[in-house]
């Protein structure tokens, strides 16, 4: 699957499956004094040493020694899951089936691991993911919360 010849290159900031990714470790913060949102630097961004989404270094051989693992050994450890009930492939990890977030899928496109159709594909239903996580959550805690309120008014007898 790897063709450099045929890599994508991505701009340094877009946006994916409706989050925004900066290849130089910038994220949205809210600044309540500007009261505007701001790109910050990100403590883990380390411009100039690799320039990729995640902050890895791309090959192992540019890795130092010691250190975190790069692209290549990250995508040593997905896969392409082509039996999704929706018909699409998806990549996923191997240790949990999880997938990944989109800053690595943009890494492994550019790196030429995946293609574009895997990384919208990808992205977009991890994002699908997310949104049903957070709203099966926020359920839960209403439910939790008026659970408490009629416990606590059948242990007292006050509403």
């Amino acid at each position: 699957m790897k063709n450099m010849s045929e890599n994508p290159v991505f701009e340094n900031d877009l946006s994916i499956a409706g989050r925004h990714y900066s290849r130089n470790g910038y994220f949205p913060a809210y600044d309540k004094d500007l009261d505007e949102v701001v790109y910050a630097p990100a403590k883990w961004s380390r411009p100039g040493v690799n320039d990729t989404f995640t902050g890895y270094h791309r090959t192992k051989a540019e890795r130092p020694e010691f250190g975190s693992r790069s692209i290549e050994e990250n995508f040593e450890g997905a896969w392409v899951d082509k039996t999704t009930s929706l018909g699409i492939e998806i990549i996923r990890w191997k240790s949990n089936g999880a997938i990944p977030f989109a800053d690595m899928l943009l890494d492994f496109a550019e790196a030429g691991y995946i293609t574009l159709a895997h990384l919208y594909n990808s992205a977009s239903l991890k994002e699908q993911q997310n949104e049903t996580f957070w709203s099966e959550y926020a359920e839960d805690e209403e439910q939790a919360v008026e659970n408490s309120f009629n416990n606590r008014v059948a242990y007292d007898g006050v509403a």
